[in-house]
């Protein structure tokens, strides 16, 4: 063979190399995710790229979208953000209030497991957090008589404003963004005016323990010593977690006459 016919194969190869990657490439999903979600901007791309595609799948094919808030909080960022670095302890002073049986336990720095005490069961990966936004993903179960076991999937975008007109105490309005993605499985049996219905009870369902993290804070503010009292009581909550209830009922006004007198336990 020839040095010019060398030549010449060499090239041919080099080129079908390059159409190949080029295909290949092209034939690869794209996980980009957009920032804006419900009018609002997350900094998704500060996702670990591990988890970009998960996130993708949910957001491009989800069973259902929805938008809850804003809801009003009567905490500082600060303290709100450390209240849902604490799910245990929020769970723990949430059934020791009365508020419900709901139950948490961490199984990670970034990842932990609930419980609704109604059916609902899961673990939650926390993705990315700053003083202003938080991005979750879901994975969970629900269970109930209308329906048998629903199994899904949701990726949670939570928004933290701090509320800059005149306060009594510090607060934040919450705005919670979610995608739920129902199994497929249970996608098949149901018609498509159904499918709304399972999915928006299941997201009611795996956002409890946002809504359990809004009443405890409630209750934090309008009862402080309420809460100190069942936080001390035994089994005590862990030093760190005991030092953070501490520090946080001692940041907050004392509650008024009318709320020291009001409906909640002595």
């Amino acid at each position: 063979m020839s040095c010019l016919h060398r030549w010449a194969l060499g090239l041919a190869v080099f080129a079908a190399s390059l159409w190949c990657h080029a295909a290949s490439q092209a034939d690869t999903p794209s996980c980009a995710l957009a920032a804006q979600h419900a009018s609002l901007t997350f900094p998704v791309e500060r996702i670990d790229a591990n988890w970009t595609c998960r996130v993708h799948q949910i957001i491009d094919d989800y069973t259902t979208v929805g938008r809850v808030g804003p809801i009003r909080t009567q905490l500082s960022d600060i303290g709100y953000a450390g209240l849902l670095n604490h799910p245990a302890t929020i769970a723990t002073l949430v059934n020791r209030l009365g508020i419900g049986p709901y139950r948490a336990e961490m199984r990670g720095a970034d990842e932990f497991w609930v419980n609704d005490g109604d059916g609902m069961e899961g673990v939650v990966h926390l993705l990315y957090q700053d003083p202003r936004a938080r991005i979750y993903y879901l994975e969970g179960f629900h269970d109930s008589a209308l329906f048998p076991r629903v199994y899904a999937k949701a990726v949670v975008l939570l928004s933290v404003e701090p509320v800059k007109e005149p306060q009594p105490s510090p607060a934040v309005d919450t705005v919670l963004v979610t995608y739920t993605r129902l199994d497929n499985r249970l996608l098949a049996g149901l018609v498509s005016a159904i499918r709304p219905l399972v999915g928006n009870a299941v997201t009611r369902k795996l956002l409890r323990g946002f809504d359990a993290a809004n009443r405890l804070a409630q209750a934090m503010v309008e009862h402080p010593d309420w809460v100190l009292r069942e936080a001390l009581a035994p089994p005590t909550l862990g030093i760190e977690d005991l030092a953070f209830v501490k520090q946080t009922l001692a940041t907050l006004p004392q509650p008024s006459l009318s709320q020291r007198t009001g409906t909640a336990n002595p």
